[in-house]
């Protein structure tokens, strides 16, 4: 039995009558060839052309065999019609209908001619003896006068009467190909790996998550079917826009997609507005070579120094708004107006809503395609607390993810209560109830903090690099201003030089990133400036949220029912 990706089609798939060929073909390939063939269903990649220009292809499958090579098979459902005076093709369905279709030769042979030098340009490709042939399909259709033209002799067309000895035919379609070459393909097990990678890779996502904050922090987060599907869709698009809430795996998909370009010899960048992110994104992402992290802001002032032009020195902190607004994207345009200025071959925008339109415009002219090349922008418009005229590029694929997997179920409740436009679907555990705390000024609130640090760091066991409180303010002005302890519990600006301390930052400048607890102060003075501020806080926390804050307030977040837990007030959002 043939190894087979997906090794089931799903039934979405199956319940399309336009797909009824194409399951035919995957259920006799299952059925009917050895376990020497990998057989790829409906696959995608994104490839480098002439100069260097982002180039997509695609197949209905892919068949390899490591002693036969490759054949890219295009398939074509119904009757099968081909008009010898206009070049012409119709596919004509069980009710009569008649629809015009793309050459399927002309689609097997530019699949398979893009998917050759992709396999080519993969880096450290060292097998030369590769050789690949191309096939098509018609599967509903017998194979009678089978006149389709110079480029689709009998021997590479399969028909309803080849089904029945299809492990027959497609060797001869392979030894077709392998005579046409003058040789016979010889794979190794490594080059079959790496095509099985490419064309199916294996997906999972590390991150840092406590369910239990008792268990350990390390865990495989599977994705949902939606966010596999999403990721697989990016490996044959060449400019798409994924937008989705908090927590639903965009900041993931945005990193893996990048390191994957640049894996694929794309020279690839990988940006943001927040540094603190740009941060942890360069550390996941490793010494991947081909793949750039920064922030934008960091590139402009980079790529400027490197063309000559003369900036204002800042390194001391006290730069102007206007600085980071327009003087430097102002000097990066500059810099990509000279000649010999280095350009990316993909761009990755995460966060994408924290970034004016103009400034998504230089990027694309940071392209060695401009405007047309690969471009990818992640966003969350609910996000937007610095308000800024974002748009996205035109021409992107709009790619929506709808489902919230970073935080517990009683976290997304309450999260809910301060998203603007569209809710999207709780995927994660329940979670532990929210912790609403009352205080009554800033000695109140400093008291608060310390019994709570001593039950999770003392009495549960939680490390303390896995607790981050938030301020609504910014640091130098919030409720805890100046406080380099609490209780017996050191604060810090940098978890990472001390991950044995608590991290103390402000909503603005945690943005994008996340902790198994969070604490939150000042909130009710962020939602007073902006309604997107607490949403952005409370999104943080993966497993645990305690929200230190006015009677008042925390009043209008007390949902159906609370629950005491010692001195601390708890409500159980519905």
């Amino acid at each position: 039995m043939a190894h087979m990706y997906p090794p089931k089609l799903p039934e979405s798939i199956r319940s399309e009558p336009r797909r009824a060929a194409e399951c035919l073909l995957f259920d006799a390939f299952e059925r009917l060839l050895d376990d020497d063939y990998r057989v790829f269903y409906s696959v995608a990649w994104l490839g480098k052309g002439n100069g260097g220009v982002a180039k997509q292809g695609e197949a209905d499958f892919c068949l390899l065999h490591p002693r036969m090579g490759i054949v890219v098979l295009e398939v074509k459902g119904g009757e099968i019609i081909r008009d010898g005076s206009t070049g012409e093709w119709v596919s004509i369905d069980r009710k009569g209908v008649s629809h015009g279709i793309k050459d399927p030769g002309g689609q097997a042979r530019r699949s398979m001619h893009a998917l050759k030098d992709k396999i080519l340009s993969l880096p450290g490709w060292k097998d030369r003896g590769l050789i690949l042939g191309y096939a098509v399909s018609f599967p509903q259709c017998e194979s009678g006068d089978t006149g389709l033209g110079p480029d689709l002799p009998r021997e590479v067309v399969i028909c309803s009467d080849d089904l029945r000895w299809l492990d027959k035919k497609v060797a001869a379609i392979f030894d077709f190909w392998n005579s046409s070459s003058g040789g016979r393909s010889a794979l190794g097990p490594a080059s079959c790996r790496r095509i099985t990678e490419l064309l199916s890779p294996t997906l999972s996502l590390r991150r840092t998550l406590a369910v239990d904050l008792r268990e350990d922090q390390a865990e495989i987060l599977s994705l949902t079917e939606q966010q596999v599907r999403a990721f697989e869709f990016l490996r044959g698009q060449r400019r798409a826009a994924i937008r989705g809430g908090a927590g639903t795996g965009k900041t993931m998909i945005a990193l893996k997609h990048a390191q994957r370009l640049a894996e694929e010899g794309f020279r690839t960048l990988l940006t943001c507005f927040n540094r603190r992110l740009a941060d942890v994104l360069r550390s996941a992402a490793g010494n991947a070579e081909g793949l750039s992290v920064d922030t934008f802001h960091s590139l402009c002032e980079e790529r400027a120094r490197r063309a000559g032009i003369e900036l204002p020195d800042y390194s001391g902190g006290g730069a102007p708004r206007e600085y980071f607004e327009s003087q430097l994207p102002g000097a990066f345009e500059e810099a990509l107006q000279k000649d010999g200025t280095e350009r990316f071959d993909a761009i990755v925008v995460d966060e994408g809503q924290d970034f004016r339109k103009d400034w998504l415009a230089l990027l694309e002219l940071a392209q060695a395609d401009g405007p047309e090349g690969a471009f990818y922008l992640f966003y969350d418009d609910t996000q937007g607390i610095f308000h800024r005229d974002f748009e996205a590029p035109s021409k992107l694929l709009d790619v929506p993810l709808d489902r919230n997997l970073r935080n517990s179920r009683q976290i997304h409740e309450l999260a809910m209560k301060f998203k603007s436009g569209q809710a999207f679907e709780a995927g994660g555990p329940e979670g532990r109830p929210v912790e609403l705390i009352d205080t009554s000024g800033e000695q109140s609130t400093v008291r608060e903090i310390s019994k709570l640090l001593h039950r999770l760091i003392r009495e549960e066991k939680v490390a303390p690099c896995d607790i981050a409180i938030l301020s609504g303010r910014s640091v130098e002005h919030c409720s805890l201003a100046g406080a380099g302890k609490i209780g017996a519990f050191t604060l810090t600006a940098d978890q990472t030089k001390h991950p044995d301390r608590v991290l103390l930052e402000s909503i603005f400048r945690f943005k994008g990133l996340e902790r198994a607890v969070i604490i939150l102060v000042d909130l009710s003075a962020a939602a007073r400036r902006d309604a997107a501020l607490p949403y952005v806080g409370i999104t943080r926390a993966q497993s645990h949220l305690a929200i230190v804050d006015s009677p008042e307030f925390l009043d209008e977040l007390r949902a159906d029912a609370t629950a005491t837990r010692g001195d601390a007030k708890q409500v159980v959002l519905k």
